[in-house]
């Protein structure tokens, strides 16, 4: 296991781009080393995944019963 180290606050900072599967090279060789990147990367992809469906089965209540 390892641990974050500098070089993953620098790589974190395109961390939308790691979801969205735009890795760079040099990235993916850090990811490749890294599992708290690669960690956190997974995560992120999964909450990515999930936010548009947040929400999907509410059901506004009857204006009457704000009343």
């Amino acid at each position: 296991m390892t641990f974050p180290t500098q070089d993953c606050e620098r790589f974190r900072e395109d961390l939308g781009s790691w979801i969205d599967g735009d890795v760079s090279p040099e990235a993916a060789a850090h990811l490749a080393g890294c599992d708290a990147c690669r960690d956190l990367r997974h995560e992120a992809r999964r909450v990515a995944r999930a936010v548009p469906r947040a929400g999907a089965d509410y059901v506004a209540p009857e204006p009457e019963a704000l009343v």
